[in-house]
């Protein structure tokens, strides 16, 4: 169980850690000390959230101090570093601001103590030797100083801020996957490889429209709009985290209008032709996936996360179920498929071919492929042509709803009142299936 570094103290709580100069020290950590320090924090949860996301902080400090001199750090690290190091001693620069600015006699006699003691310190702390005599200090140290002197934090741009937006918990529901991940970092890098890398602040609307055009010379504006939005939220969390204010960029772009993308059916004589092209012409894993997504009429990422421990060869079955690759839609997506004489065939050749790294990636490919022989569907529509060839079957409901993994009513009937065991009408149905395809 990960510590919380909350420990209560009277009425409220405090923020306890042992801080070790050997993890980084800086100007203040002489020895080995346990840090104490009381928090604001209206019940146990803030408290606990927040003490989490000091020792974070801390963390990041020592990890700067220590490879101060011979590691790059990005400047939300810096940042984060400063903020913790002021945290540390109780100092706030803007509060160091407007003492300089008071008339009072007590007030400057503390700015006094901290420009003249604190603050030469810090600079001695820090300082290096500079070959032409002038005073130098090391990259966090000179950073340190400029924050406290003027109230300048270091400003982030969206990919220095990406290592902590990646590792702030979204809640158990909505947890970060690989994909997601990927997927933010890849927007980031087409934003900056449009408009440059910049500060955060300085992004206007202007440089979003600028990436707007760019990007809709390749993609849909749906998918425009889902990496804006993964934009307009990491931006978010820079302002929250730089105590910022101003509007956001990215909200409310100028898109054009769209209508949500068609799914339409692959009919019989399409899929009679895709049938013939691929069963005796197969080089790649575009080739198995799609032929694979015709004979079974499952979803797309179904099959692309197949693993070999998901077939069964002495019950001639494969199972669709969620695997280290990937989940299922729902509960009535897990299921048993009949492993006919193609489909294994088919499957043995996928299972030895590199794959992308996403479903996304696998359905691009399979809805390049399809277009570029003239084909009006997608991979999907593979699914829905599945459903209808089923249809012309004269199948029973609750065996296409088997087959496919749907539940035609809340539940699904099949679910309260079928066995759930793959039966030889089902298996009888796949093979009719391809033989109708054969014709």
């Amino acid at each position: 169980m990960a510590k919380n570094y909350c420990e209560q103290h009277n009425s409220g709580w405090r923020f306890i850690k042992r801080l070790n100069p050997s993890k980084g020290q800086f100007y203040g950590l002489d020895c080995p000390t346990v840090f104490k320090r009381p928090i604001a924090a209206a019940n146990e949860s803030q408290a606990i959230d927040a003490c989490q996301e000091i020792a974070r902080k801390l963390k990041v400090l020592q990890l700067v101090s220590k490879g101060d001199r011979t590691t790059t750090f990005s400047r939300i690290q810096y940042a984060e570093a400063i903020e913790s190091f002021l945290w540390f001693h109780d100092f706030d620069p803007r509060t160091y601001i407007e003492r300089m600015g008071s008339n009072s006699v007590s007030n400057r006699t503390i700015t006094h103590i901290f420009k003249i003691g604190f603050v030469d310190q810090v600079k001695d702390f820090y300082q290096v030797r500079c070959i032409d005599g002038l005073t130098a200090y090391t990259s966090f140290g000179a950073l340190l100083v400029k924050a406290i002197e003027s109230n300048e934090l270091p400003t982030p741009s969206l990919s220095d801020a990406l290592n902590g937006y990646l590792g702030k918990s979204r809640g158990s529901k909505q947890d970060w996957t690989e994909k997601s991940k990927q997927d933010t970092i890849r927007y980031v890098g087409l934003f900056d490889s449009t408009v440059g890398t910049r500060p955060f602040t300085s992004i206007q609307r202007s440089d979003v429209q600028t990436h707007i055009n760019e990007r809709l010379l390749t993609v849909k504006p749906q998918s425009v709009q889902r990496e804006l939005r993964s934009l307009s939220a990491l931006w978010n969390y820079c302002a929250l985290a730089n105590d910022f204010e101003g509007r956001n960029p990215f909200s409310r772009p100028t898109l054009p209008s769209f209508k949500p993308s068609s799914r339409k059916a692959a009919s019989l004589e399409a899929s009679k032709t895709l049938y013939k092209a691929l069963i005796t012409s197969r080089q790649s894993y575009v080739h198995h996936l799609t032929l694979l997504l015709l004979l079974t009429g499952a979803r797309l990422a179904e099959i692309w996360g197949i693993q070999p421990s998901d077939i069964d060869t002495p019950k001639s079955i494969f199972w669709i179920k969620p695997n280290e690759l990937r989940r299922t839609k729902n509960n009535q997506s897990v299921r048993p498929l009949p492993l006919t004489p193609t489909i294994r065939s088919v499957l043995t050749d996928y299972l030895t071919t590199d794959r992308p790294n996403s479903a996304g990636s696998a359905s691009a490919s399979v809805g390049k492929f399809l277009r570029s022989r003239g084909f009006q569907f997608s991979a999907h529509g593979l699914r829905h042509g599945a459903r209808d060839r089923f249809d012309e079957l004269s199948a029973r409901a609750t065996d296409i709803e088997f087959l496919l993994g749907w539940s035609l009513a809340k539940g699904g009937m099949f679910n309260i009142y079928g066995s759930g065991d793959l039966t030889e009408v089902h298996k009888l149905l796949m093979q009719k299936l391809e033989d109708t395809l054969k014709v």
